[in-house]
């Protein structure tokens, strides 16, 4: 074991199939002698459990009997981890075999890089926007409320930082934990994900303690990953949706700088709320009619 360097971790929630693809990707990786896995299966109700058990033996896997969220399960995975690196990998994501190999030669001529994340593309071959900035109040207020309906507003494509060279390997403030490589140092010296985000943000607070422990968070343009995005299911659903918005709230009553705005920010937060609640009925009313 001592010659492994990447702990492959992949929390996965009723993804079967998906999981499958993402662990025959993975192990077409350039560096798959390199590498160990966990999956952390979150209460599937699927045949995910009994299909890695079946295909591959080898892997570490842990089922728990509820889900956890995914800061939680991740966390388990990365307790007593021997290997310098954890790629942390949604099971909706496909890594090209070359991506673990260019991570960790990037992060191994970097000592001060704590986290980095590669480029994300959609299925047709667009850029999904897998590093943002830290919002500022401005910013967070127009993209939380004008992103639906005008997604090219300025405050919007700054914070997605749309703008940016998606090819090129800068420093930005996170990157989204669909697909990081954290290292070993950094994990423990922050204690792994916050618990109290049980799905969503918790990437952000990962960064953000990252940023404020002096490490660098970067942003790996030659290394590159597909993913399809809310394959869980309930993406969308009322559930998953106040989920975001608590994390919104805890964020900010963890980071922000003028506490004395809660009040107001949990007001604008439970708008919010209610108006993408509303939409998505809205939304799904007219699929079921039409």
């Amino acid at each position: 074991m001592g010659d492994k360097l990447i702990r492959v971790v992949i929390v996965s929630y009723n993804t079967c199939e998906l999981l499958r693809n993402c662990l025959s990707l993975l192990y077409a990786s350039t560096v798959v002698d390199k590498l160990t896995f966990t999956v952390v299966d979150n209460g599937s109700a699927d045949a995910s459990v009994a299909m890695v058990e079946r295909e591959y033996p080898e892997v570490t896997l842990v089922h728990s009997s509820e889900n956890l969220g995914f800061g939680r399960a991740n966390n388990i995975a990365l307790e007593g981890m021997h290997e310098p690196y954890a790629l942390l990998v949604n099971s909706d994501t496909f890594v090209q075999p070359d991506t673990l190999e260019k991570l960790y030669r990037y992060m191994e001529s970097n000592k001060d890089v704590g986290i980095a994340g590669p480029k994300t593309l959609n299925q047709d071959g667009s850029v999904q926007a897998s590093c943002r900035r830290f919002p500022s109040m401005a910013q967070a207020a127009v993209h939380g409320f004008l992103h639906k309906i005008a997604p090219r507003n300025r405050f919007s494509r700054a914070y997605r930082m749309e703008d940016m060279d998606h090819e090129a390997t800068l420093d930005v403030d996170w990157v989204s934990g669909l697909c990081m490589m954290i290292r070993a140092q950094t994990a423990k010296a922050l204690g792994g994900f916050d618990p109290e985000y049980f799905f969503y943000v918790e990437d952000v607070d990962l960064c953000k303690r990252a940023h404020m422990d002096g490490w660098r968070v970067v942003f790996c343009g030659e290394a590159s990953v597909v993913h399809l995005g809310g394959a869980s299911g309930g993406y969308h659903s009322p559930k998953m949706i106040s989920e975001f918005h608590k994390s919104m709230l805890a964020y900010y009553r963890k980071h922000g700088k003028q506490k004395w705005l809660f009040p107001f920010v949990w007001v604008g937060v439970q708008i919010r709320k209610a108006v993408v609640l509303w939409v998505n009925q809205f939304q799904r009313h007219n699929s079921s009619v039409n």
